[in-house]
């Protein structure tokens, strides 16, 4: 797995996700877990090594009283179309 930060006009900042076939199929998995039991989360979280950067991100079941402040977009390609 790969994250990086990247920055965006006005100072807002991306983070690219970049996942093997197995890692997407664990991180399904742990989204069924937290979706089950709403009470638990889980992290991904930064080897720490090299260049300072992301130290990790945690995945949790928001409450209906927090506000969203993102939202899914499409895919970035049609399903079957090629690079």
């Amino acid at each position: 797995m790969i994250a990086e930060i990247e920055e965006w006009k006005q100072g807002w900042k991306g983070i690219n996700l970049g996942l093997r076939n197995d890692e997407i199929d664990y991180l399904i998995s742990m989204l069924q877990e937290i979706r089950s039991d709403n009470d638990q989360h889980f992290h991904i979280s930064s080897d720490c090594r090299g260049k300072p950067g992301l130290g990790g991100i945690q995945i949790y079941v928001k409450t209906k009283a927090e506000e969203d402040n993102m939202y899914f977009t499409s895919l970035a390609m049609s399903p079957g179309t090629e690079p």
